[in-house]
């Protein structure tokens, strides 16, 4: 796993070779670009304070802002896990994040657009995310702080690989959910609810791991523009948590 501080040149090479193709765009200081954009993510400064040594800020925010819209980070993770599938288990889980009022909308119905809720912890937003049996993310999805994880894991369904179990929490304890994975192939190892009238067997050793994805969660969080949400648009701040993934976990 990569430092979260250094992206070294097979890294850069790596990230140059998914990157899509610019007319008229040449790809000069990329390194020292990409760079400036995890630093900014890791520290948690405004753009505009990016240290001059990564290059101009607005050429990072650009890029990443162009980047995050078009769906570009998101290709690049499923590019990386794709090169090294998993095959025993994958893991599901989400966490919520508090919104910083840079974030916030005086619209009127904005909030959800933004995937913003109301939740026990204020103005928040939650992550969903799919990961290997290592906890190497593979997917996220964003949704508001009070939006169920039923919810969440219907987009993450559509990313999962082909494995022999889900491990996941008794959030994920829904017969459509049960049956759904069965449908795929897939064993889930999900413990009931306590509302449950039937008990539900499950592999209690292979459960034990689960502390894998949320060991993911925090070491995202120690990316300060992920451990408070500041971005208003959400697929800038999808990009985030994509861009840490795939520096923290993938390179």
């Amino acid at each position: 796993m990569a430092s979260s501080r250094k992206l070294n040149d097979g890294h850069i090479r790596l990230i140059k070779s998914i990157l899509p193709k610019e007319r008229g765009m040449k790809r000069v200081g990329l390194k020292k670009t990409l760079k400036g954009i995890l630093h900014v993510i890791r520290t948690g400064c405004a753009w505009a304070d990016m240290p001059s040594r990564y290059g101009r800020h607005k050429t990072a925010y650009n890029m990443f802002r162009r980047y995050s819209r078009s769906g570009v980070w998101a290709k690049i993770l499923a590019i990386l896990a794709s090169q090294d599938p998993e095959t025993q288990a994958a893991m599901a889980d989400s966490s919520a994040v508090k919104a910083h009022r840079t974030s916030m909308s005086m619209a009127a119905g904005a909030d959800k657009e933004r995937t913003i809720g109301r939740s026990r912890g204020g103005s928040t937003t939650k992550r969903h995310m799919l990961s290997d049996s290592k906890g190497r993310p593979i997917g996220f999805h964003l949704t508001g702080g009070n939006v169920s994880d039923y919810e969440g894991f219907k987009e993450l369904i559509k990313v999962m690989p082909h494995v022999e179990f889900l491990v996941a929490d008794c959030g994920y304890d829904a017969n459509w959910i049960r049956s759904d994975l069965e449908a795929m192939g897939i064993q889930p190892c999900i413990p009931g609810r306590r509302s449950r009238k039937e008990a539900v067997d499950f592999d209690e050793d292979l459960y034990k791991t689960r502390h894998r994805i949320e060991d993911a969660f925090a070491k995202l969080k120690d990316c300060r523009h992920i451990a408070l949400r500041v971005h208003r648009c959400p697929r800038i701040f999808l990009g985030v948590v994509l861009f840490a993934a795939i520096a923290k976990f993938w390179l």
